[in-house]
């Protein structure tokens, strides 16, 4: 298989690219058309770079274009959109599959078809990009679109990577496609849970930090997966333990005690280094995604507690204000079953 993640392909020709194609694939459809090319607005060089927060190709998606259609089929593909600002500079804001089975497929070709569309700034390009790809006919993934974003400034992008830097970790899609990028983390973090996480902080900037230093100390042996600069957060546990640090019921208590959870928590991953060992789904399971992180807190919350008391810890809260919490959904939904 031919790998084209490496950092000598990308820096070779200007590509993002993720995954492998196998090279008979390549032999097999290297250099067969199917149809003329479109007439488009200008030729822009093969080698034209992708915009800074492009998406990444994956090789099996453009194998399997290229398998599907018997070669690159020129009648099924609008011209890929090329962004150009006012020093001259190209940049692919739209097209970027296509870009990359010309060159792998199509070698021969110096120059594609293109339709231009001038920006003044880059923060103008980045703002089309994701708006373009985040809302339109093709969608990114939730982090390319905060990427971009947060390129062209918009305020809630700014204000989510805001909290990231406060607390060390990033939104990343690739290896040299994150923020922010000023603050640079070997840790990183899913859109949706970072918004899960600052909402159940309830504004308490605090507790994530302090979720995201017990997270980092305790998986600290967690190592990068091949191809990646950045270790994901479970999305769960981290949640769970945000929770957990703000959780008014325990405040004072943890303020007396405030190394014994962290404590208690990293000799417990000593013995179970693997996150998703910790989500306690089949004790305290919740029939609600977006609140599963309350069985995850519970658990914890009952084994800390339980542990404290056979080491005969004084003065050691009660599991049941977490229990009432996890199990708070149900009168919920007891009451709109009583209202419908």
């Amino acid at each position: 298989m031919l790998q084209f993640n490496t950092q000598g392909y990308c820096e070779e020709n200007n590509r993002k690219l993720k995954g492998s194609i196998d090279p008979k694939i390549i032999n097999k459809y290297q250099g067969k058309e199917i149809g003329t090319p479109q007439v488009s607005q200008a030729m822009v060089p093969a080698d034209t770079k992708p915009f800074r927060s492009n998406r990444s190709s994956k090789g099996s998606k453009i194998q399997e274009y290229i398998t599907e259609n018997n070669g690159f089929d020129w009648r099924l593909y609008a011209s890929p959109i090329v962004g150009s600002l006012p020093n001259g500079d190209l940049y692919v804001i739209d097209g970027e599959h296509r870009f990359n089975m010309a060159n792998i497929f199509l070698p021969h070709l110096k120059k594609l078809p293109v339709v231009i569309v001038e920006f003044d700034n880059e923060k103008q390009m980045a703002d089309a990009f994701w708006k373009k790809n985040g809302g339109f006919t093709t969608r990114v993934s939730n982090e390319t679109q905060l990427i971009s974003q947060w390129h062209s400034d918009t305020p809630t992008a700014l204000r989510l990577g805001k909290t990231c830097a406060d607390v060390g970790i990033v939104v990343a899609e690739d290896i040299d496609n994150f923020v922010p990028d000023s603050h640079p983390s070997n840790w990183k973090i899913k859109v949706r849970a970072l918004e899960a996480t600052i909402k159940i902080a309830a504004k308490k900037t605090e507790a994530i930090k302090q979720a995201v230093e017990l997270y980092k100390t305790a998986f600290n042996v967690q190592k990068k997966k091949a191809g990646n600069q950045h270790i994901e957060m479970t999305s769960q546990l981290i949640q769970a333990l945000v929770f957990i640090y703000q959780f008014k019921a325990y405040e004072e208590w943890m303020k007396k005690n405030p190394t014994l959870f962290a404590d208690w928590f990293i000799d417990l991953v000593a013995t179970k280094p693997v996150p998703k060992k910790h989500l306690y789904e089949v004790e305290y399971p919740h029939e609600r995604m977006e609140l599963r992180y309350l069985g995850t807190a519970y658990g914890l919350i009952q084994d800390f507690f339980g542990t404290l008391r056979a080491n005969n810890v004084k003065n050691v809260p009660s599991p049941t204000e977490m229990r009432t919490a996890y199990e708070a959904h149900k009168d919920k939904k007891q009451e709109q079953k009583q209202t419908d």
